[in-house]
């Protein structure tokens, strides 16, 4: 393989089936294949995960390859470029903004790979970019599925305040218990930690809880206010 000049470059219509996999990604890495709809569709069809590796070489021919074929890009590519270690974060959400629609949100797999990246994110979102990342239709798609643990209030947390009261109402529709309890003049109890007062306060903010007291067994009690 290193004696390969680096300035070759594979022809349209190359058997792959010639090859073995280590061979194809040795030659990804020389950037000896280059980024073309046969030599993409060839390698994913004969040595599946060995095309992203092709899509992810330069981001630079990844973009202009997506512009030429929008279509291309499965969900099932999606999420494994999302699962990439050596994609920046910030990269990732260029994704999530612009190749990823409401509706493959109902997709589960998606779904849960965008909200574990956008809820463990160790960069700051800016403010402009909140809406096309995650937002109420977006949200609603997600929260069709079932997901683990607090990933929805969490979730509900990072744009709670671009969420107008009926947005939140409906959401929690969508929510397992505890959330799912919240009606007018009741009473709501969360586990003692930051996320349950960070949701309180978005709660306060809408005008649906007030007062809000811990109690002996690490919980918080939460009085909802008549906001109907």
């Amino acid at each position: 393989m290193e004696s390969v000049p680096k300035q070759y470059k594979f022809t349209e219509k190359f058997d792959y089936n010639l090859v073995s996999k280590d061979k194809v990604e040795k030659l990804i890495q020389l950037n000896i294949i280059p980024l073309t709809i046969y030599h993409y569709r060839e390698i994913k069809s004969i040595y599946p995960e060995l095309h992203i590796k092709l899509l992810l070489r330069n981001w630079k021919n990844y973009l202009d390859f997506c512009k030429k074929y929008d279509t291309e890009l499965e969900i099932n590519d999606i999420i494994l470029l999302l699962q990439n270690s050596t994609l920046r974060e910030g990269l990732k959400h260029h994704i999530i903004k612009n190749q990823i629609s409401d509706d493959d949100l109902l997709n589960k797999e998606l779904a849960i790979e965008v909200s574990n990246l956008l809820i463990n994110t160790k960069i700051k979102i800016k403010i402009k970019d909140i809406d096309s990342l995650l937002n109420f239709n977006r949200l609603i798609n997600i929260f069709t599925n079932v997901l683990e643990d607090d990933v929805e209030v969490r979730l509900i947390n990072l744009i709670g305040n671009k969420l107008t009261k009926a947005e939140i109402l409906t959401l929690k529709d969508l929510m397992p218990e505890p959330y799912i309890n919240i009606h007018p003049k009741s009473q709501l109890l969360l586990p003692d930690n930051k996320i349950s007062w960070e949701f309180i306060k978005i709660l306060k903010s809408k005008g649906i809880a007030g007062e809000a007291k811990t109690n002996s067994k690490k919980e918080v009690r939460v009085w909802l206010l008549n906001y109907m």
